[in-house]
């Protein structure tokens, strides 16, 4: 798959072994169940919205890691999420101390928004055990905007994807990134942009469309630019429901062995997208 070599699990990350390296005992599993509780963040690399120093990230770890417990999440698929160049991440780390998601995919993507020498990227956050890691970029059309030191170019973004094993079932999650080409004054429908959708349709095509749990930050409201593409169907949770600044950006999408349970939340919090949580019962 194109750029799986960029992903990576944090059992990788150098001085690390097994796990996590964190934990000396080996965590028991939560119980079985045929519910999931998922969620999907723009973590806005753990700086609260609108401040751009990391001197503020304590804040925002403490209150995602107050958010997981409060709801208690089991997947949480995350954008945007702090990494240095040498692929440690502050969020990832408070997330594997401090809460029951012990498990984690990962995929830096591009420099930092806000950190020198920083790394920004995806993420998959687990409390049942990842396999099957994997990851892809999105083909990069070198957006450009403004010039000198005002210059903005388009970040490189993609997708990590794992399966998460429940026992008896398992199931694939993917965390996806796409690019913002409002902000370079076109929009995700161009022709222009066709290919790179239908790219995406490819990749998670190989997946197990029976069950998959398609979590980002789509940048974009039109879901049917990733739906008409895939070769299997699936259903969006929070369509029409804005997350990011009045736009309806972010999403869970999942296949046809999930049905909802219970009406999905939108969670405001210190990042400038909203936390969107889903519970999915897996069909048996």
């Amino acid at each position: 798959m194109e750029g799986a070599a960029g992903g990576s699990h944090l059992d990788d990350v150098p001085g690390r072994t097994g796990r996590t390296g964190l934990l000396d005992v080996e965590p028991a599993l939560a119980t079985l169940s045929a519910r999931i509780r998922i969620g999907s963040w723009n973590v806005r690399e753990g700086i609260p919205h609108p401040a751009s120093s990391p001197d503020s990230r304590p804040q925002a770890l403490r209150e995602i890691v107050r958010l997981v417990h409060e709801h208690a999440i089991d997947v949480l698929a995350l954008q945007e999420v702090d990494f240095t160049a040498e692929g440690e991440s502050e969020i990832l780390l408070a997330l594997l101390a401090q809460t029951e998601l012990q498990y984690a995919a990962t995929l830096p993507l591009s420099e930092s928004s806000f950190e020198s020498g920083g790394r920004a990227g995806v993420a998959v956050v687990s409390r049942h055990p990842v396999g099957a890691i994997d990851s892809f970029y999105l083909r990069n059309p070198r957006l450009s905007v403004g010039a000198g030191q005002d210059r903005l170019t388009l970040h490189d973004k993609g997708a990590v994807t794992c399966t998460i094993d429940f026992g008896l079932d398992r199931l694939s999650v993917v965390s996806f990134h796409s690019f913002p080409f409002h902000r370079f004054g076109h929009s995700a429908q161009e022709p222009g942009f066709k290919s790179i959708w239908d790219g995406i349709g490819r990749t998670l095509s190989r997946l197990d469309g029976r069950r998959l749990v398609l979590c980002g930050d789509f940048n974009t409201e039109d879901r049917g630019v990733i739906l008409n593409s895939l070769s299997f169907p699936m259903t969006t949770t929070f369509s029409g429901r804005p997350t990011h600044n009045g736009k309806g950006f972010d999403d869970v999408l999942y296949s046809p062995d999930f049905a909802p349970v219970n009406r999905a939340q939108l969670i405001p919090n210190f990042s400038d997208h909203s936390l969107c949580l889903a519970e999915l019962a897996l069909c048996r």
